[in-house]
């Protein structure tokens, strides 16, 4: 069985909670005793809102990090060296630790606004934890795999700018990841923001397990603003008996057109 704890969501259903937009869950696998922290929020508010739930995080040997956005990734960076009782290994990305910005776009030029990676020394996290970046898929335990990056997406949309050594380039937050959940009445799919398009995550959940029964999705779906078409093509990917879980960025108006549930923080849902 597979329970997921919403620790830190845009909405809370407890008033001792904290929330803001930003995502964190616990999931726990009950057959194979794993835990994985699934995001966390952009600072520790996922690790009080735990603590106000009588949740103990302290044992948690892995964390994945969907993408290297602040909302996802921010916590992680302000974690105390000794918070965790043996350093968790940490899955994400290649791109992790990429410095981005959001930025609009006027022909080849581009104008900055906020920064969209959090503040962090990468010299002290690697020390902290130990970190496995990958842009392939990465079995986790017998249910979990980490999907890697998203190589074929239907819409390649432009977030911002990542700034390095060489200079600056478009930013398409390749290092949108997600996990898969294998359970007996089919897949779960958990997304951090779905900046790859929900549609693509879909086919690339089912290409890397071989599986094409989804029983659930749950997760940021990133249509707050969606065009009627990305709305259209979210609704089509998805099969009507596929129950699903909007959270963080899925907003109104996509929690509406999918028929959508909300997932807020201190909720809890199970899946076999």
């Amino acid at each position: 069985m597979l329970t997921i704890t919403a620790l830190l969501e845009n909405k809370t259903i407890n008033p001792s909670l904290s929330h803001y937009p930003g995502l964190s869950l616990l999931l726990e696998d009950s057959e194979s005793k794993t835990q994985i922290i699934f995001d966390t929020g952009k600072d520790l508010t996922f690790i009080s809102n735990a603590q106000k739930m009588g949740i103990d995080l302290t044992e948690v040997k892995t964390i994945v990090i969907s993408h290297g956005h602040y909302d996802h990734f921010g916590g992680l960076t302000q974690l105390n060296a000794d918070f965790f009782t043996k350093k968790p290994r940490i899955i994400a990305h290649l791109h992790l630790f990429s410095v981005r910005y959001s930025a609009l776009f006027i022909g080849n030029k581009n104008i900055k606004f906020k920064r969209l990676a959090p503040v962090f020394d990468r010299e002290k996290l690697e020390l902290q934890f130990t970190f496995e970046l990958t842009d392939i898929p990465l079995p986790i335990s017998q249910n979990f795999i980490y999907s890697g990056q998203v190589n074929h997406r239907q819409i390649n949309k432009r977030y911002g700018v990542i700034i390095d050594d060489s200079g600056e380039m478009d930013d398409y937050v390749l290092d949108d990841s997600f996990l898969i959940w294998q359970g007996s009445q089919g897949l779960v799919i958990i997304t951090g923001c779905s900046h790859s398009g929900i549609e693509s995550i879909i086919q690339h959940a089912k290409k890397i397990t071989g599986n094409s029964k989804i029983q659930a999705i749950v997760g940021g779906l990133h249509l707050r603003c969606a065009t009627p078409t990305a709305l259209q093509r979210a609704k089509k990917a998805i099969e009507e008996h596929v129950v699903v879980y909007g959270c963080h960025c899925t907003g109104i108006l996509g929690r509406k057109y999918l028929n959508a549930k909300d997932f807020n923080a201190g909720q809890t849902l199970s899946f076999e």
